[in-house]
């Protein structure tokens, strides 16, 4: 019990402490440096806050050998286990999830890049964190320009089967230079999206996430329909449009909607109901 409460409180001044990072210092470098680290860090002091109370237990025990071995190796057993069994539990659940079919990854990876390519939109540069990001943890990624009678601006396009891949928007607004106001989930264009306020106002950025069998408006959602067996692959569309007279909400998530649609194989008339959840992430 005393480990666990460790590891829960420990993680999460980890995650603070990334959050800082990112967020407060522009550090994305130094979080990504820190993140595994910190990680150990924080499993090794839980094992070493069980070990005293390990000692004192076998201490008033009335069994010598249980006394004797625990007296001895105490730490060894400890660290042991905090070691092993989240390993064996990140294998089962790679096990489970089963293999990964390249076939269907080449197929995302040609969607994307007709998403990308499509239209008179134009190529816009990822920038070097995103490269690193989505190189280790995406199936695929590209941003394209909205110049049209919906808007003006920009579009990201990430394809992942791991979260990793997958952040808050105003995470990876914040860190791409814009001031965050304020963030609601609302209905646009049919669907529940991701609304937030940027920069003073001057501009709004629209998301959502989408697999083969789900739509969903913020990561807490993502992780609802993982737990009901929905395993993806994820399609994250997030767009930051300027605040100006040819400023079309609904059309900008159509147009996101779309350009899901077309990767995850599926036409915008199956998307389920929109829905508006209470919470955010």
């Amino acid at each position: 019990a005393v480990a666990v409460a460790v590891a829960v409180i420990g993680n999460a001044a980890r995650v603070t402490t990334l959050a800082a990072l990112v967020l407060t210092a522009q550090r994305t470098d130094l979080a990504a440096l820190l993140h595994v680290p910190l990680g150990v860090v924080v499993f090794v002091l839980a094992a070493a806050s069980a070990a005293p109370l390990l000692r004192a237990r076998a201490a008033t025990t009335s069994s010598p050998p249980v006394r004797a071995g625990f007296g001895r190796v105490p730490s060894a057993v400890v660290v042991g286990v905090a070691v092993v069994v989240p390993v064996l539990l990140l294998v089962g659940g790679a096990r489970r999830q089963g293999p990964v079919n390249d076939a269907d990854d080449t197929q995302i990876v040609a969607a994307v890049r007709g998403v990308l390519h499509g239209g008179a939109n134009d190529d816009v540069p990822l920038s070097f964190a995103e490269q690193q990001l989505f190189a280790h943890h995406a199936i695929a990624a590209g941003k394209h320009r909205i110049d049209d009678a919906s808007g003006h601006g920009e579009v990201l396009v990430v394809v992942a089967r791991s979260l990793r891949a997958l952040h808050a928007p105003e995470r990876c607004l914040a860190g791409s230079g814009h001031a965050v106001v304020d963030t609601a989930v609302v209905v646009r264009g049919g669907v529940a999206v991701k609304r937030l306020v940027l920069d003073g106002g001057k501009n709004v950025g629209l998301s959502l996430l989408r697999s083969p069998r789900s739509t969903a408006a913020t990561l807490g959602d993502v992780a609802v329909a993982r737990l009901r067996g929905d395993d993806g692959p994820w399609v994250f569309v997030s767009a930051v449009v300027a605040v100006d007279d040819a400023l079309d909400e609904d059309a900008v998530v159509d147009g996101l909607v779309k350009d899901a649609a077309a990767i995850v194989g599926a036409s915008s008339s199956s998307l389920p109901a929109p829905s508006v959840v209470a919470g955010d992430s």
